[in-house]
């Protein structure tokens, strides 16, 4: 995988994360692109989470997505509208990213599948306890999706 130069000081292990997320969503042919669509779950994680728990969240992360999650960080972004659905978390995260999600219902389940993957693979170089922090910074809708699924 060819990392773009933004993360170079910071990719100690991200081939390694990236390519056992591109195994769960059966992508391991297209790396660039399993990075781009961990760039896109982290952003709308990002812009999902009020700013304490961004921080949280942040502080919790395998080092190697540290560098991911916070390109770019504007703190206008933490000002975020109440959450109904998980489904209303895919769809915050195909709108940010159309470029990668195809229209409609296959677009939404690759969104859902990469997020689910990027959670599964999180907790596998976090400890539980770290982990369990993560999740509990979602808003009620989307914790409640991601601790069954784990």
């Amino acid at each position: 995988m060819k990392e773009k130069l933004r993360y170079q000081s910071h990719i100690i292990y991200l081939d390694e994360i990236i390519l056992q997320i591109a195994k769960k969503l059966d992508l391991v042919d297209d790396t660039e692109y399993v990075l781009q669509l961990v760039e896109a779950v982290l952003l709308g994680i990002r812009k999902r989470l009020p700013f304490p728990k961004a921080l949280q969240f942040l502080m919790a992360l395998p080092m190697q997505l540290r560098a991911i999650f916070i390109e770019q960080w504007r703190i206008s972004e933490f000002l975020p509208h109440p959450l109904e659905s998980f489904s209303d978390f895919i769809e915050e995260i195909v709108q940010l990213r159309p470029d990668l999600f195809a229209p409609g219902a296959k677009g939404h389940m690759l969104a859902e599948q990469a997020v689910l993957a990027i959670v599964e693979t999180i907790s596998d170089h976090t400890s539980p306890d770290k982990f369990h922090q993560m999740i509990h910074v979602f808003p009620e809708p989307v914790q409640e999706h991601l601790i069954c699924t784990n």
